[in-house]
């Protein structure tokens, strides 16, 4: 059975207002956006190219 878990609704008390960059800009997961929300516009893969010399 799913947890049942309070929506979230945003404020402009505690630590919003104190200018916390975290609070009340992401949706809850359910409530769609989807992977532009979190993911990167563009994934580096340079770090994962294989190294000269190596197999």
């Amino acid at each position: 059975m799913p947890e049942q878990h309070p929506p979230i609704t945003e404020t402009t008390t505690g630590a919003a207002s104190n200018g916390c960059p975290v609070v009340g800009h992401m949706k809850y997961p359910v409530e769609g956006g989807g992977n532009q929300d979190w993911w990167p516009n563009r994934l580096n893969l340079k770090v994962t190219a294989p190294k000269p010399g190596r197999r």
